[in-house]
């Protein structure tokens, strides 16, 4: 009697090998290769589920039951952890036979790490929890408004869904202040307001005079230079 067995949904057969991948984290899209210890099964038909989705896939057999195959990821596959099931027997149309599976370790479908250096914190995360990923700020007293200088894996990378981004976060930026021109000006007059204190001294040349900003006494006084630095 002819029979179509119905693979999806299959139960583990037992005394039967797992399955051995190629490789356990994978893009969506990617294939995978994979092999089968020998005795698994007797030569005949392959299919591969993806939690319980049959996925295309090509499988060779030998007579002693070992077997060499692929399968193809779809790109629309969504991240994270599946479970794959091969069925090596009674997978199409058989007289009379017990669909014959086995399993591997769970496959990893993993995301591709984002750009995100030169945006905020804020935006950072925002890109990161959109693909399954977290990040972390360091230092982690970091504002959301400040830039990400670095990240920790490079963009590019397949990593595995849920794991998260260290961004080195760049110094916030020193506070800028207008510093008024006094050039033109009597000594008495540039020396008049604390807010026309200069941010700094320069060396000045001999014989000059130059203007020295007391905070204790809120007022400005001259000395002479021989061309050396003032303190």
């Amino acid at each position: 009697m002819t029979v179509l067995a119905a693979c999806a949904g299959a139960v583990r057969a037992q005394g039967v090998p797992a399955i051995e991948l190629s490789v356990t984290l994978v893009a969506a899209g990617d294939t995978v290769d994979f092999s089968g210890e020998s005795g698994v099964a007797d030569a005949g038909d392959c299919e591969v589920e993806l939690d319980g989705d049959t996925v295309p896939a090509k499988c060779i057999v030998d007579q002693a039951g070992a077997v060499d195959g692929s399968f193809h990821i779809p790109a629309s596959r969504a991240a994270g952890s599946v479970k794959v099931a091969v069925c090596y027997r009674g997978c199409g149309v058989i007289d009379d036979a017990v669909p014959q599976w086995s399993w591997s370790d769970a496959l990893q479908i993993g995301v591709t790490v984002p750009e995100v250096r030169g945006g905020s914190v804020a935006q950072a995360k925002k890109t990161l929890t959109g693909v399954g990923l977290a990040g972390a700020p360091d230092p982690d007293s970091a504002d959301d408004a400040q830039t990400v200088q670095d990240q920790n894996p490079e963009p590019g990378e397949l990593v595995r869904v849920g794991s998260t981004m260290k961004l080195r976060v760049a110094p916030p930026s020193p506070e800028l202040v207008e510093v008024p021109g006094v050039t033109g000006l009597t000594v008495d007059e540039a020396g008049s307001s604390p807010a026309r204190r200069p941010p700094a001294r320069r060396r000045a040349p001999s014989g000059w005079s130059t203007m020295q900003w007391t905070a204790a006494s809120s007022a400005w006084s001259r000395s002479s230079s021989s061309g050396s630095s003032a303190a």
